[in-house]
């Protein structure tokens, strides 16, 4: 009998990397690519259903049916079905967040995972290599980087790095790279592995490091991580267009700019806001403003922010979901609903199961492995 979470698992991990070569690499048919890649939405909610979760599933069922309402305004069109699919894996995403952090153990070999953890360290790793060995360009050609943009029909700036261009390989994001090994440094385990993690994360030039490390270093003291967010960003606000002026074109006020722009999504909070009426789901992400034809401009750096656009006040139910998985949750479970939280609402690109599945079930392992020493 096929174990469906290992299925689930090889799906969201292996698959996403295959079928992002293909886009890449046969943009004729990355619409067809993007919706086999997509697919594993249907996988998660057969296991909900099988695992009787039905607020889970009675909860993506309402959004998913709220989020048609607004394609009245757009029209059905490829372009509106692709928006729709984006914000539907976003709901997605935050389910299966919280449905493999309650696991308590693995249905399946742990090594699956370490391989799958190794197998993307080193091909991250080669690309470090590859540019100082004066062939960084050569190596991200295999991938394809600037085609798989393209192909997908969004525009992606990829520069700001330590080596000229931000590390992105093997997800075509460094977004994604960084959240997988910056969350991994939550698992028991080396102190070597846990440097090459740090190291890898870090070439990303992604902010997900800053949040991850703050909640590393101030986990034990939960009640002070969100006030320091709070004072933080407050600084940063103030600092940042200071270093902007100053350090006019460079990778300075590369990053300002860029930080600026996650913490102005709160920003987008204004009178459009208090209706009822939904808009599409998925409509008020910066990917789908640009599918759409539409300025990027009007669009949060956000995947939670805009989810919460899109629903306007209905969006109600998407908070009080975070608020009942904090409550109903053991301390150490709260910080890392806390984490999962703030790289949402200051990015949105850390937008898939690749970035979480793999440290929530090695969580599940450990889990497992101290009930077994009771």
């Amino acid at each position: 009998m096929i174990n469906i979470n290992l299925l689930f698992f090889i799906y969201t991990t292996f698959g996403f990397l295959f079928i992002n070569v293909l886009i890449a690499w046969v943009p004729s048919a990355s619409l067809i690519l993007l919706a086999v890649r997509d697919a594993w939405m249907i996988i998660f909610l057969i296991i909900l259903i099988k695992k009787n979760e039905t607020f889970y599933v009675f909860f993506l069922v309402s959004y998913l049916l709220l989020g048609i309402i607004g394609i009245v305004n757009i029209g059905i069109n490829s372009s509106s079905i692709i928006v729709y699919v984006y914000g539907a894996r976003d709901l997605f995403l935050i389910v299966m967040f919280f449905y493999f952090l309650k696991q308590e153990e693995l249905s399946f070999k742990v090594s699956h995972v370490w391989f799958f953890v190794y197998f993307v360290l080193v091909l991250s790793m080669l690309e470090i290599i590859a540019f100082y060995a004066g062939i960084g360009s050569t190596y991200r050609n295999v991938f394809q980087i600037e085609q798989y943009f393209l192909s997908k029909g969004i525009i992606s700036n990829l520069n700001g790095g330590l080596l000229g261009v931000r590390l992105s390989i093997p997800f075509y994001s460094p977004a994604l790279v960084c959240s997988l090994f910056s969350l991994l440094i939550f698992i028991k385990t080396s102190a070597f592995k846990k440097i090459l993690y740090l190291i890898v994360s870090f070439y990303t030039s992604s902010k997900i490091l800053m949040v991850v490390l703050l909640f590393k270093l101030s986990r034990k003291l939960a009640i002070f991580i969100l006030p320091s967010i709070g004072g933080g960003l407050f600084v940063l606000s103030q600092l940042l267009p200071q270093v902007i002026a100053e350090y006019p074109n460079s990778i300075y006020s590369f990053h300002a700019a860029s930080i600026l722009d996650h913490i102005n999504a709160l920003n987008f909070f204004n009178g459009e806001f208090f209706s009822l009426v939904p808009k599409l789901l998925g409509e008020s992400s910066i990917a789908s403003l640009q599918i759409l034809g539409k300025s990027d401009i009007d669009g949060p750096e956000s995947l939670l922010i805009a989810r919460l656009l899109d629903f306007k006040l209905l969006s109600i139910g998407l908070v009080l979901l975070f608020i009942k998985e904090l409550l109903n949750s053991e301390f150490q479970h709260k910080i890392y609903i806390m984490l999962f939280c703030t790289i949402i609402m200051f990015s949105s690109l850390s937008n898939h199961p690749v970035a979480y599945l793999p440290f929530l079930l090695l969580l599940a392992n450990e889990k497992a492995y101290s009930a077994s020493k009771k």
